[in-house]
């Protein structure tokens, strides 16, 4: 069984950026997005001026701070490869619990679709809850090669209105 990663927010996050659970490069980095050839810190560059090259703790600082959190749908699953199709046996983190204490919160997106459908079929509680908007962006994984980064980028943009830029 795998384990997922700790949510990364703060008392400023407003949006919260959901993951489906971290690829076998991520986990062994202890990092969200840590296979080079995902393009996420590239799309949060193009946003808020956050330096792909810096420390992986200094981008979640900036991160957070410009009003996003990041966190993964599934906490623990079986899968062999970095698949999201390879899951199995997937638990949900507590989204709900989360959300209610993070108040600062105003808006969901997932990063893809996948995601959203393992949270309509495990956790459809938490997704019915309207308040939050949930919505999908695509994918910023290097297997989705429906956009390119420019158009990923686009569609990634809601991200920042009204939040600070750095």
């Amino acid at each position: 069984m795998l384990s997922g990663l700790r949510p990364e927010y703060s008392r400023h996050s407003k949006r919260l950026i959901l993951g489906t659970f971290p690829s076998r490069t991520s986990l062994e980095k202890k990092e969200y997005y840590g296979n080079p050839r995902n393009q996420f810190w590239k799309i949060i560059e193009a946003i808020f001026n956050i330096e792909c090259v810096l420390a992986y703790d200094e981008r979640i600082r900036q991160m957070t701070e410009a009003g996003l959190a990041l966190w993964d749908f599934i906490g623990s699953c079986n899968r062999s490869g970095s698949s999201d199709k390879a899951i199995t046996d997937a638990t949900p983190n507590d989204i709900k619990s989360f959300l209610r204490s993070n108040t600062t919160i105003e808006k969901v997106y997932f990063n893809g679709h996948n995601g959203k459908r393992y949270m309509r079929k495990l956790d459809p509680e938490s997704l019915a809850q309207s308040r939050y908007g949930f919505e999908v962006l695509p994918s910023s994984s290097p297997q989705n090669t429906r956009y390119t980064l420019n158009e990923k980028i686009e569609k990634w943009m809601v991200l920042g209105k009204g939040l600070v830029t750095l």
